[in-house]
């Protein structure tokens, strides 16, 4: 009798989470760890929840504008669970009400605010994969996804916003449009040995 694999379990498997503490990281890192994954998330802050599997479970407060600290994510991951078989990047740089020309209208976004945005946003994941690269195409079924926008590829409707106090800020738009795009030009890089899928939330 044939026996068929259980496809919903990832029993084994190592995950790593940018933008873990947020919430969309956050229920990434719930289900990877529901489906029996091993999940190290990496993020500016700690998470809201720290009640989770100490033994399939790490996070680690990192910059990810500096790209060395990018570098030590995969260096750590590999040195607590000894392989790494997804990369998933939620992370992006978020500014505040209170982040001076961040959510502002058009003629008061502030351009300066830009390369780290960017940096955040789509360096970072692009040095984060070049680094988990070579441990995810001996994994046997390595898996990049990366998390991009509907605001990466469809043009906001100001009408949405208005009276609300918020704006749809074009910096973010344009990390998000590059971040689809890296994920274009990583799945056929990295092709057959890596899968590389991006969603729009």
């Amino acid at each position: 009798m044939m026996t068929v694999p259980d496809f919903s379990s990832l029993d084994g498997r190592v995950v790593l989470v940018t933008g873990g503490a947020g919430h969309i990281g956050s229920a990434i890192t719930e289900a990877f760890l529901a489906a029996g994954s091993s999940v190290m998330t990496a993020d500016v802050c700690e998470p809201f929840s720290t009640n989770r599997h100490p033994d399939r479970y790490r996070h680690s407060v990192v910059d990810l504008g500096d790209n060395g600290a990018v570098h030590g994510l995969v260096d750590e991951t590999m040195e607590r669970f000894g392989r790494l078989d997804v990369v998933v990047t939620a992370a992006s740089w978020m500014g505040t009400d209170e982040t001076p020309g961040w959510n502002s209208s058009f003629a008061e976004q502030d351009e300066e605010l830009w390369p780290e945005v960017l940096q955040v946003g789509v360096t970072s994941a692009f040095t984060l994969v070049k680094r988990a690269a070579p441990h995810l195409a001996t994994s046997g079924g390595g898996s990049v996804v990366l998390l991009s926008s509907i605001y990466g590829f469809c043009g906001p409707q100001p009408a949405m916003y208005r009276d609300t106090g918020i704006n749809n800020v074009a910096g973010y738009a344009a990390s998000k449009g590059a971040v689809s795009q890296l994920a274009r030009w990583l799945s056929t890089t990295l092709a057959p040995e890596v899968r590389v899928n991006s969603i729009s939330p």
